[in-house]
């Protein structure tokens, strides 16, 4: 399994998992197959849908529909949660590309990570393939590049197309809807993204890769982190988590304080990292190469293994 997403009642948890989309019932534990059948592209009734390494998935606020990145079919599928029936939502399976446009003109390059803003009105996309932050509303298939965007990974902070990421894996999107997390794997980082301007910061992270902890964000260092989610607010602002794959370890990063003046950058002086878990060794999955909650990360009341992230502006 790739990605997890809470419904919003809490009573049950969806999983992607190689070509299935599945259904977990928390009281019960039981799991059953929401849509999906074999590897490969279909749209369709439940039974009759196919997906390709769907890399995450993200509910409606509603719960009445989950967003899917298909990242082995290029393409941002739906599922309706009431019968397992998928549609796909934007891009054209088995095309990749960099294309902005509406429906099956858009063009995606192996999109990994999906968030529903909290409106319900738009998602945020993570294209991992092209080096891009995405942006579609949901109302018209409408498609936009929101930063980065470049066939080249790279590493910059700055406005629209002049930003650069390296294979970003996900996105979360703060209470508000003004502000995208990006876990901007292959460049160590956590970066902030105001995607109404187009700017994009480094929130946590400088670069290294040791899990480094400290109180400023531009001092800490994660290795490919891949999975990021918001949790519940709290007096000090919004909350999330971070997978840092690479080290094993689930992170804490804290930011109370909005800037109060714009500069280089703004944002990681102004948060803090710790480390949630004992060590840097591979104990969460078991494995040497078990990648923490397998790349997703979800909220549930009661959990204790998920950082902290207070986000006090909007």
């Amino acid at each position: 399994p790739r990605g997890v997403a809470v419904s919003p009642d809490g009573t049950w948890v969806a999983v992607a998992e190689w070509y299935l989309i599945r259904k977990v019932d928390v009281a019960s534990r039981a799991v059953t197959t929401l849509s999906g059948s074999s590897k490969g592209y279909a749209d369709g009734a439940a039974g009759d849908s196919r997906f390709n390494i769907p890399y995450s998935l993200a509910f409606d606020p509603t719960g009445t529909f989950l967003v899917v990145a298909d990242s082995g079919n290029h393409v941002i599928r739906r599922v309706e949660v009431s019968s397992g029936a998928s549609s796909t939502i934007a891009g054209l399976s088995g095309v990749d590309g960099m294309v902005d446009g509406a429906g099956s003109v858009a063009r995606f390059n192996d999109p990994r990570g999906v968030a529903v803003s909290p409106d319900g009105t738009w998602i945020a996309i993570a294209d991992t393939g092209n080096n891009a932050l995405r942006r579609m509303v949901l109302s018209t298939g409408q498609v936009t590049l929101v930063a980065g965007g470049k066939s080249f990974a790279d590493y910059v902070d700055d406005i629209g197309t002049m930003a650069r990421f390296s294979a970003p894996s996900d996105v979360a999107i703060t209470k508000g809807g003004s502000i995208i997390l990006v876990a901007d794997t292959d460049n160590h980082r956590i970066r902030l993204v105001e995607w109404s301007l187009q700017r994009v910061s480094t929130l946590a992270g400088n670069g290294t890769t040791l899990p480094i902890d400290g109180p400023l964000g531009n001092a800490s260092g994660f290795n490919q982190p891949r999975g990021i989610a918001l949790g519940p607010a709290g007096p000090t602002g919004e909350w999330a988590a971070v997978s840092d794959s690479g080290s094993h370890v689930i992170r804490n990063i804290s930011a109370y304080i909005p800037p109060a003046i714009v500069f280089e950058d703004p944002y990681s002086p102004y948060s803090s990292v710790i480390n949630l878990t004992a060590s840097s060794a591979s104990r969460l999955g078991g494995g040497s190469s078990a990648l923490p909650v397998l790349l997703g990360l979800f909220w549930v009341v009661g959990s204790d293994a998920f950082l902290h992230m207070g986000l006090g502006w909007r």
